[in-house]
């Protein structure tokens, strides 16, 4: 028996492209009149044919089409259903109800979205909940305040650093074990920004940055080594200060379309 080779198998990820699949006469000639800015309900569309149903229109139509249900759990569903119909999609999910703890990984995608939208790279269909979609994304501005590049081999200016974590509801600690947490300790820095999954320890010579890795905060071990790095320090506070409705970073036509049970 052999011993194991340390390659790992990547899943396979199922695709039918929505153009592919036949029977979709009807839906190819609503084009036409969505195109006309006419109001359509389609009804009896049950499990994933809302998903190839909205994904075959989209790629027949030149503009952004916003997709809204009703909660985080649906829009997660129905973002899955359109990807695995080859759609360009993106989900844009709520912060969870405690908005002074927001859930680490949708903001963390909220930012990323927002940047994006921002930037002119708007994706094919935005899948948003009703919450997720009210609820206000930083501006370009705040955004760029927000965001943190750091580079190995780079200068780094750790008071200017240390005021905007502290200026960003960051608290200094000794150790570095939650979210919106940061320590130093000599020429080493940890922090925790509340859009990173894991904290991030940046090894300094003098103001050279050595090192940039990621760690577990339960062990202190490095999980990754990074050459260079996108840090966002936002925290809850930035979807509220200055903040836009994400609809209002779009920057082409759009399409809106309201995700029922069985209907669009």
């Amino acid at each position: 028996m052999s011993g194991p080779t340390g390659a790992v198998e990547e899943t396979e990820q199922l695709c039918i492209p929505a153009g592919s699949v036949g029977g979709l006469e009807l839906v190819d000639g609503l084009i036409s009149d969505l195109c006309a800015g006419a109001r359509i309900s389609l009804g009896g569309l049950w499990g994933s044919s809302q998903a190839i149903t909205l994904a075959r229109l989209a790629a027949r139509d030149d503009r952004t089409w916003i997709a809204l249900v009703s909660t985080d759990s649906e829009a997660r569903i129905l973002a899955d259903d359109l990807r695995i119909f080859g759609a360009e999609r993106a989900l844009l999910p709520s912060t969870g109800s405690d908005r002074k703890h927001p859930e680490v990984d949708a903001l963390r995608q909220r930012m990323e979205v927002g940047r994006q939208l921002a930037q002119g790279a708007c994706p094919k269909i935005l899948v948003a909940s009703l919450q997720g979609m009210l609820t206000p994304l930083p501006t370009v501005g705040r955004m760029e305040q927000d965001l943190l590049i750091l580079r190995v081999g780079e200068q780094l200016n750790v008071e200017r650093l240390l005021e905007r974590l502290a200026g960003r509801g960051h608290a200094r600690q000794p150790l570095v074990e939650r979210p919106g947490e940061f320590s130093v300790r000599g020429d080493v820095l940890d922090l925790w920004v509340h859009a990173s999954v894991e904290p991030l320890r940046i090894e300094l010579f003098d103001e050279e940055i050595e090192s940039l890795r990621s760690f577990d905060p339960e062990n202190q071990r490095s999980t990754q080594t990074h050459v260079e790095l996108e840090v966002c320090m936002a925290d809850a506070s930035s979807q509220d200060e200055d903040g836009v409705p994400p609809f209002r970073l779009v920057q082409s036509d759009v399409c809106l379309v309201d995700v029922e049970p069985l209907r669009l």
